[in-house]
Order: structure tokens, then C-alpha cells, then sequence
């Protein structure tokens, strides 16, 4: 998967978590924990799309 389709999936997962978990709190703070949780997530997909690209890498057959 791609840097742009874990950062999509984990942005809605924690808009999903976050209005499960309270959804009485005012939009505000509700929008302010999404955004919040977005640049986590987006951080988390920066490595994983690092991970990816690295094992890609290793599968590669080396040419002599």
C-alpha cells in the first residue's frame, strides 16, 4: 500500500475511534482530537511506507 492509503485509512479509523469514544464533546475539540490523530497516523505511514519500499528493495534480485 501506498504513504497515501495508509494516511487515508488511518484518518478515517481515528475520525470513526474518536467520535465512538465521545461523542458528546463539542465539534471543536472533536475536529481538533481528528487532527491530532491525523498526524499520527500520518507519521505511522510515513514508516510504514519506508518499510515497504525497503523490503521491496531487498526482493529484488541482485544483477551481477
Amino acid at each position: 500500500m501506498t504513504k497515501w492509503a495508509y494516511e487515508f485509512l488511518g484518518l478515517v479509523l481515528w475520525i470513526i475511534f474518536v467520535h465512538l469514544i465521545a461523542p458528546d464533546i463539542s465539534h471543536v475539540r472533536s475536529l481538533l482530537a481528528s487532527l491530532i490523530g491525523y498526524f499520527a497516523v500520518c507519521s505511522i505511514a510515513r514508516a510504514f511506507s519506508a518499510r515497504d519500499s525497503r523490503v521491496g528493495e531487498e526482493e529484488k534480485p541482485q544483477s551481477e
